[in-house]
């Protein structure tokens, strides 16, 4: 009968002591044990397949993030049109569709000089004059589109990332798939009903100058301030313990929106403010 030399098993054994000494970590989550300084603490972390957890696909809305700038530049033409020199006359500016904004002319409109103001202070839309709808058409070009869908895109992610270090999870998974969706897997967590309600909810950051003008007590009466809007504020509780939200009349173009912010960051003065 041949034998095996006496160092094979001694080094087999070595190894499988080594790997229980690295596995019994990962083994112990979950119970209160401590384990001796010497000992390695790595833990592996276990993904959907060991633990089970949560498997998220969200869509991001990028045609509301086109919609939302187009109605950001028909404030700007807006702008534009009343501090040009010359006299423009128009019948009304809408959006039409996502990427469009329509000036619907008269006939005493100048279309070439309406196309002239705006090209000046638009330089990087498409502005052209349409004769068979008597309307000059201001579009968002190709490449604006495409970097609003990916900043949407990019927004959500940051936003998602920041809402699930909330939960404490560990080793989450946060990344996108195609131009419109984005992935989330959330390893342990067994309350997906919280964790959508969370993830889901829409944030948009956005500047509104208040209509001074405006009759606030009139508006809520249901009577519309034109390019105006209600806004309520955060809930404040009176001395009776009632709680009121206070309404505001603020104009519906944006003055300032989030896309328009490289960085925000936290800081303090010098007096801790």
């Amino acid at each position: 009968m041949r034998r095996l030399p006496i160092w094979k098993p001694v080094l087999l054994g070595l190894v499988i002591l080594v790997s229980l000494l690295f596995a019994l970590p990962t083994l112990l989550v979950g119970y209160n044990v401590s384990l001796p300084s010497w000992m390695p603490d790595k833990v592996l972390h276990r993904g959907l397949d060991l633990q089970g957890g949560i498997y998220l696909l969200l869509h991001v809305e990028s045609d509301k993030a086109v919609e939302q700038a187009t109605d950001n530049f028909m404030s700007d033409i807006r702008l534009a049109i009343r501090e040009s020199k010359q006299k423009l006359r128009f019948r009304k500016i809408e959006r039409s569709g996502m990427d469009t904004v329509r000036i619907q002319l008269t006939d005493q409109s100048n279309p070439a000089q309406l196309v002239t103001v705006i090209k000046e202070a638009l330089p990087r839309k498409n502005v052209r004059h349409d004769p068979t709808e008597n309307a000059v058409l201001i579009s968002l070009v190709l490449e604006e589109i495409t970097e609003i869908r990916k900043w949407a895109l990019d927004t959500s992610i940051q936003t998602i990332r920041s809402r699930i270090d909330q939960f404490g999870v560990s080793e989450p998974t946060i990344q996108r798939q195609g131009t419109e969706r984005i992935l989330v897997q959330l390893p342990g967590m067994d309350d997906p009903g919280r964790a959508k309600e969370l993830i889901g909810k829409t944030a948009r950051l956005e500047f509104r100058m208040v209509d001074e003008k405006g009759d606030v007590d009139r508006a809520l009466k249901g009577y519309p301030v034109p390019g105006s809007q209600i806004f309520y504020g955060v809930a404040e509780v009176r001395a009776n313990g009632q709680k009121v939200r206070e309404p505001y009349l603020l104009k519906k173009s944006v003055a300032l929106s989030g896309d328009m912010l490289k960085t925000a960051r936290v800081n303090f003065d010098n007096q801790g403010a």
